[in-house]
């Protein structure tokens, strides 16, 4: 299955400088992503990768990256892995966030949202429904500071709604 989402990102593939072209899709698309500085990794079935990069707009008052920074960053790779998988006649809605910093983070941030089969099968199947994704962040020195998890709930879109049968 293909929405509009994976197609456009999709056709930038043709060009050398396709990175640089999601980056400002996604940007342009949520322009508050661009204000933090997170860019485009890699988006394919199943998987959606996004990176913030270390720099002073994003750090807290130790000079490493802020926690609200390393939380839009994960909010974000789950929402676009929801958006990438999600039939164009559904909308999906952060409905919960749950975070567990663990260490320090060191340097910029890298976040991976992986979509498991039976998930892109409800995602398909269920008119509405809910999904927690689990976010997997690892720093630039390797390690994992923090532990997300998010929920998003799907519905139609307005107008998309199936007629109830009377």
């Amino acid at each position: 299955m293909t929405n509009r989402i994976s197609r456009q990102l999709g056709q930038l593939d043709r060009f050398p400088a396709s990175g640089w072209l999601k980056s400002m899709a996604l940007r342009r698309t949520v322009p508050f992503l661009g204000t933090a500085g997170i860019s485009f990794v890699s988006a394919e079935p199943g998987r959606v990768s996004l990176r913030l990069a270390d720099a002073r707009r994003v750090h807290n008052h130790i000079r490493g990256v802020h926690a609200a920074a390393a939380a839009l960053l994960a909010e974000a790779t789950s929402g676009l892995a929801m958006f990438y998988h999600l039939p164009d006649d559904r909308l999906s809605l952060l409905v919960r966030m749950e975070i567990d910093y663990l260490t320090r983070m060191n340097g910029g941030l890298v976040a991976v949202t992986t979509v498991d089969d039976a998930t892109r099968v409800r995602l398909l199947a269920e008119e509405r429904g809910e999904a927690t994704l689990q976010v997997e962040v690892t720093d630039d020195a390797g390690s994992s500071p923090l532990r997300a998890a998010m929920t998003w709930a799907w519905r139609p879109k307005k107008g998309s709604a199936k007629p109830v049968p009377s």
